[in-house]
């Protein structure tokens, strides 16, 4: 069965490191047009992770055996891309509260924060890349 998912996780992995790029950037030589492409970059990344972390639920399915075999990468990789959803999703709370600047008074945590995040998320796709490559989750028997 065909599965979104390959497809939809490289793009909250480029969007989410490019927006902690841009704010990186912006913040340090004081460009608040960066910061706003940052801001843009994260709100559609941290969309793209959400929709990445449910397509996961629905390629699990499919999956096949090899899962059983790797079931405690996939566990990790599973908790990991719901972590992350939450994380960005909370991160963008906090843009929103302050009306898509850098929450003021403390730029540079939430820019750690942001970091750590994008961190969370290129584990989660290294573990995704473990289960595909080395394992041959969600890879279809080669036709007799």
């Amino acid at each position: 069965m065909f599965s979104l998912h390959p497809f939809l996780v490289h793009f909250p992995i480029a969007l989410l490191t490019a927006s902690f790029v841009f704010e990186v950037a912006g913040w340090v030589w004081k460009k608040p047009d960066w910061s706003r492409v940052g801001w843009w970059l994260q709100l559609a990344g941290t969309l793209g992770v959400i929709c990445a972390a449910l397509s996961g639920v629905v390629a699990e399915a499919s999956a096949g055996p090899a899962l059983l075999r790797a079931a405690d990468i996939f566990a990790w990789h599973e908790q990991l891309a719901f972590g992350a959803s939450a994380f960005f999703s909370l991160l963008i709370f906090f843009r929103f509260s302050s009306r898509g600047a850098l929450p003021p008074g403390w730029p540079g945590l939430y820019l750690v924060a942001l970091g750590a995040g994008v961190g969370l998320l290129l584990l989660t796709g290294w573990l995704g890349g473990e289960l595909v490559f080395r394992y041959g989750v969600g890879m279809s028997s080669p036709s007799p």
